[in-house]
């Protein structure tokens, strides 16, 4: 058993080094991403245009601004990982009215925006230390940015299905 487990450990010590697709699965990573844009787009269109400003309590986001906040966070974190033209300029939209139309394209073009650079985010991206000032924590690698975005949008989007609730309205049934 010792014996084995000594040459796992040195056979792994030996291998070359492994590619950016070798540490996640791309193509799944690409799959679930693609899930998640379609459910969190069915979430945003479920809330009526005129509750877009309805707070589940006043220190909550609006619907509107969570699903933006989505879409914007995403983009700064993907182009901050990988340096790619994102799609909207996120220093224009601070204090920039939206409506719902604008809002639901965002989320696409956000998740549109992940979706087309999953496949060409390198090795080097995936280790490269983000700049991220979130709550103490000063830094962390693109991967782990990768994992935080995903469940970043997991969060906010089930904190919205809250609010579609809150206004009698059946949230679109779950998938992954």
């Amino acid at each position: 058993m010792i014996r084995t487990l000594l040459l796992l450990v040195l056979g792994a010590a030996i291998l070359p080094a492994q590619s950016a697709k070798d540490y996640l699965p791309l193509d799944d990573y690409v799959k679930m991403w693609t899930i998640s844009r379609d459910f969190t787009i069915e979430v945003a269109e479920k809330m009526p245009a005129d509750k877009y400003a309805f707070r589940a309590t006043p220190a909550e986001m609006p619907f509107g601004g969570l699903m933006a906040h989505v879409a914007m966070s995403t983009v700064f974190r993907f182009n901050q990982m990988t340096g790619a033209k994102p799609p909207f300029d996120i220093a224009a939209m601070p204090g920039k009215k939206l409506t719902k139309d604008d809002i639901v394209k965002m989320l696409r073009e956000s998740f549109d925006y992940v979706i087309e650079m999953l496949p060409k985010i390198t090795t080097e991206q995936m280790d490269k230390t983000l700049k991220v000032d979130w709550r103490g924590r000063p830094e962390a690698t693109g991967r782990q940015m990768m994992l935080n975005m995903f469940t970043h949008v997991a969060h906010h989007r089930a904190q919205a299905e809250v609010y579609l609730r809150l206004n009698g309205i059946e949230p679109p049934f779950y998938t992954f």
